[in-house]
C-alpha cells in the first residue's frame, strides 16, 4: 500500500503542476493576443487595448494529460517498481526482490522489471 500511495502523491503532485502550467499559459496568450492588438493599433483612440475574456476557474478534478503514444504502466506496476528500487538499492539481492515481488505483490514474471532497476543500480 505504502508504493501505491507514493505513486499516487508523485501522480497527484504531476497534475498539479500541469494545472499550473496550463493557466499561466493561458495567461501569456492572453497577454500575447493584448500586445499584438496593440502592435496592430486594435486599441481604442484613448491607447487602451481591449483585455482577454478572464480565464475560466481550473475545474476541480485535474487536468487529464493526453494520452501518450505508449501505454503508462498502472500504479500497480508503478509501485512493484518503486519497491524493488528501493530494495535494490537497500542492498537486497536479485533473488531476494524477485520473491518478495511474488510473495507480496503476486508478481511472478517480473524478470524484465528486475534487469531494468539492477542494472540502473549497478551504474
Amino acid at each position: 500500500m505504502e508504493a501505491e500511495e507514493l505513486a499516487q502523491q508523485a501522480a497527484d503532485a504531476v497534475r498539479a503542476v500541469i494545472g499550473e502550467a496550463e493557466r499561466r499559459a493561458a495567461e501569456i496568450v492572453r497577454e500575447a493576443e493584448a500586445e499584438a492588438a496593440r502592435i496592430r493599433g486594435g486599441g481604442d483612440p484613448a491607447g487602451e487595448v481591449p483585455t482577454a475574456p478572464p480565464a475560466q476557474a481550473a475545474p476541480e478534478s485535474p487536468v487529464e494529460a493526453p494520452a501518450p503514444s505508449e501505454p503508462q504502466p498502472s500504479t500497480e506496476a508503478q509501485g512493484a517498481r518503486l519497491i524493488a528500487l528501493k530494495m535494490a538499492m537497500d542492498g537486497a539481492s536479485r533473488d531476494e526482490v524477485a520473491k518478495h515481488l511474488s510473495d507480496e505483490l503476486g508478481i511472478d514474471d517480473g524478470d524484465e522489471l528486475l534487469d531494468d532497476i539492477f542494472a540502473r543500480v549497478a551504474r
